[in-house]
């Protein structure tokens, strides 16, 4: 299983300072009587901008070090969870993923053993919206764990009836964002295109659009529906 690690702790971007030479240009050049005070001010200058810098150092650092101390008392939480986590409920489980993949800080270690000791077990009784959260987060996270797939994918079969059609497209979508082709639910879509294209909202008709053309299948009827400006492109291809 390969889990693509991201961490909380990121370098802050500082963004460049515009400058304001333009600024002075504009103005009336210096009298006499002020000649003398800007040139103190100018002198000055440097020691202020050292100072600033080191203001702004300072700063960085403090928020660098606020940063690591959030990371660590979060590694410390989550290695208490992860000693209790076979106890956590099917909607706590995929409640903690969620969790992590909104903070981006998934330690591999517990990602590793929810899944396997928790979720795993469990794929062949989970609930429709049991399966979608967890595709969604485990897609989110972006793990690639075939057996979990796969079992999950077994599921989706046994329960297919269940499903609202909003429901197929976007197993359909994670499935295909994994690299874990959903031949089943692409047939079914592909078997309610007239269903879709009367029954879908414009978001998921998209969503629908997108993934029939991603797998080259032809998906007239959604372009027809949303009438986008790229849809006769799109068809012309397929």
């Amino acid at each position: 299983m390969h889990l693509a690690r991201r961490s909380l702790v990121e370098e802050s971007e500082v963004s460049p300072r515009v400058s304001a030479g333009s600024f002075f240009l504009e103005t009336p050049p210096p009298s006499k009587h002020h000649a003398s005070s800007r040139r103190l001010i100018a002198s000055a200058s440097p020691n202020e901008a050292d100072r600033d810098d080191a203001e702004e150092s300072e700063t960085d650092e403090r928020e660098s070090l606020l940063d690591w101390e959030v990371a660590g008392l979060m590694s410390e939480a989550l290695s208490r969870v992860e000693g209790r986590i076979t106890s956590f409920d099917n909607r706590h489980v995929i409640l903690l993923l969620e969790a992590l993949a909104l903070v981006g800080f998934a330690p591999g270690s517990l990602v590793d053993k929810t899944l396997q000791t928790c979720v795993l077990p469990r794929v062949c009784h989970l609930r429709s919206e049991e399966l979608l959260g967890l595709l969604q987060v485990v897609a989110a996270l972006d793990v690639q764990f075939d057996e979990l797939l796969q079992a999950m994918g077994e599921r989706v079969t046994e329960i297919l009836p269940q499903f609202e059609l909003a429901g197929l497209v976007s197993l359909a979508s994670h499935f295909t964002d994994l690299e874990f082709p959903p031949r089943l639910l692409l047939s079914e879509l592909a078997s309610r295109l007239d269903e879709a294209a009367a029954t879908l909202d414009d978001d998921t008709l998209r969503q629908m659009k997108v993934l029939f053309a991603r797998h080259g299948l032809p998906h007239e009827s959604i372009c027809a529906r949303l009438e986008t400006e790229l849809c006769p492109q799109e068809t012309g291809t397929n």
